[in-house]
């Protein structure tokens, strides 16, 4: 802020200008701008000078020298240097806190031929004077200092006690008790906010997808008093957050502190969506755009013997469907007219007799049920062996990082070190987490699925009739992985995969499964395909 003066006529050679500042805090220490302008003005009419124009500076830190006010006192003075002769000031930690600052300004004055003079402090030009003045600059970078050393061990101080420093992240906002500023739960957006780490955790969305689900819900960003819709970036430096699980952690310090705060989600959330950022998920679901229709179910399963799959259409008014060859290749035109194009009705009569050929006996699905659930209950005792031995592994790196941290603090290793191993532990932590989480398998009823299995293989034929589409492409798919192809007399002997060839084949319970071509048993992918949807 300016304020111009009136000029004393007669008194032109001994102009001056008046730099005031007042922090919050000095404002109510008597230190107001009206006490200082009063004692340089009765200090510059005592010495003969008039202040020709004032320069306030409400509310700034001395702390460098980046203040408006300061900066347009200089270039003022650069204008007007014929006729400004002086500079006054209450006191030296007005203009500056730091020397260097401080002797820049003053020989900045020097060069326009501007002295600078304190009213309070006995600053004279001379070697004495110029002694004392050094000395109360290097006083005021003193306390300074000794100001911002209180103040960083205060924050630190606080961030031990597990008190949030800065802004609280999207969720949360900062509240009081008392004069105690504390990070207390959004209204308005912790719930949409824990919703979006839940279905994040389940592996089915993208950061991408997470975004414009966020932003439908109407959680924004919040910057410098405006909102604005999350960018993919933002969120996900928000699913990277561990403020979200309870814990502070700093780029300034290196311990990781439970917060008083109200924890969002569990470590287990947490650790999950830290997975499918990083792809390390391997249970999450491969979720794709579906162009498949409804009322061809068919189509790129059967093929013409030209190896181009079939495509479907309706008839010129709608009324009847078929599929033919889109290639329409020498085949379809050496058929007769009539032929080259397979209504629906008798391409899916053709394909349900053909699976009713290839299903397995009662006997060989009594025997694969059996195996399935000696395979799954195996497979349960296994992963409870590895969720123990990962549970363990996480135990012990949370006892390294703590360590490494205290090791940190005492200087016996450097900060580029500490964060080099310090992401080594957190990138092993979240791979020991995924295992532990791992618990898919207990997630499904065997009996239910190996019930549900038996009654699909039983009748193969009925199962594709009372199928929805994904299951129809499923089963087909499972069956016969290269595809049916369609000849002139129908469908002629096809190739089927090795997994029903075994279940064909099974006569005994210790029938071994996942021989030839890389086939294995099948997982619950099948139940969670065919069976819960």
């Amino acid at each position: 802020m300016e304020t111009s003066l009136t000029q004393n006529d007669g008194m032109l050679l001994k102009n001056a200008v008046a730099y005031l500042r007042v922090s919050t805090i000095e404002q109510v220490e008597n230190y107001s701008l009206d006490n200082q302008l009063k004692d340089i003005q009765r200090q510059a009419e005592s010495t003969g000078y008039t202040i020709v124009k004032v320069f306030n500076e409400e509310g700034k830190s001395a702390k460098t020298a980046k203040r408006p006010q300061l900066i347009e006192l200089l270039e003022y003075c650069r204008k007007n240097k014929h006729s400004i002769t002086a500079v006054f000031i209450y006191r030296i930690d007005r203009m500056a806190r730091n020397s260097d600052d401080y002797s820049l300004i003053k020989r900045k004055l020097a060069e326009s031929g501007i002295i600078l003079i304190s009213v309070s402090e006995p600053i004279e030009n001379s070697p004495t004077g110029s002694f004392v003045e050094k000395m109360f600059s290097a006083i005021a970078q003193l306390d300074n200092d000794i100001r911002a050393e209180r103040a960083t061990k205060g924050l630190r101080s606080r961030f031990l006690e597990g008190w949030k420093i800065g802004k609280p992240p999207l969720g949360y906002v900062s509240g009081k008790i008392g004069d105690k500023e504390i990070v207390v739960n959004d209204p308005k957006a912790f719930n949409s906010m824990k919703k979006a780490w839940e279905l994040m955790a389940t592996g089915t969305k993208t950061l991408s997808e997470m975004r414009d689900i966020m932003n439908d819900w109407g959680l924004r960003a919040y910057y410098k008093g405006k909102h604005y819709p999350l960018r993919t970036q933002t969120v996900s430096r928000l699913f990277k957050n561990k403020f979200y699980m309870g814990i502070l952690s700093s780029k300034k310090y290196p311990e990781e502190i439970k917060g008083k705060h109200e924890a969002m989600i569990d470590a287990d959330t947490y650790y999950k969506v830290q997975a499918v950022i990083f792809g390390r998920n391997v249970n999450s679901i491969d979720v794709r755009y579906n162009r498949d229709n409804e009322d061809f179910p068919l189509r790129r399963i059967v093929k013409c013997t030209c190896g181009m799959g079939y495509t479907g259409g309706f008839t010129k008014y709608g009324k009847y469907g078929y599929y033919h060859c889109p290639k329409r290749c020498e085949d379809f035109k050496n058929r007769p007219y009539g032929k080259r194009n397979i209504s629906n009705d008798e391409l899916e009569k053709a394909v349900v007799a053909l699976l009713r050929t290839v299903q397995p006996t009662q006997e060989s699905l009594d025997y694969f049920t059996y195996f399935l659930r000696k395979k799954y209950y195996s497979k349960i005792d296994e992963f409870k062996k590895r969720r123990h031995k990962a549970q363990d592994e996480i135990l012990a790196l949370h006892n390294q990082r703590t360590v490494l941290a205290e090791k940190n603090v005492k200087g016996i290793i450097s900060d580029e070190v500490y964060k080099e191993l310090d992401a080594k532990f957190e990138s092993k932590l979240i791979a020991a987490q995924v295992v532990k989480n791992d618990s898919i398998l207990e997630q499904y009823d065997i009996e239910a699925i190996t019930a549900f299995i038996k009654n699909l293989l039983s009748d193969l034929g009925k199962a594709y009739l009372h199928g929805s589409l994904e299951q129809k492409r499923f089963l087909l798919s499972s069956i016969f992985p290269s595809g049916i192809v369609y000849q002139k007399n129908g469908i002629s002997n096809q190739k089927i995969s090795p997994l029903y060839q075994a279940i064909q084949g099974v006569t005994t319970p210790n029938f071994a499964f996942g021989a030839g071509e890389g086939s294995r048993t099948p997982d619950v992918h099948f139940g969670k395909v065919a069976f819960y949807r």
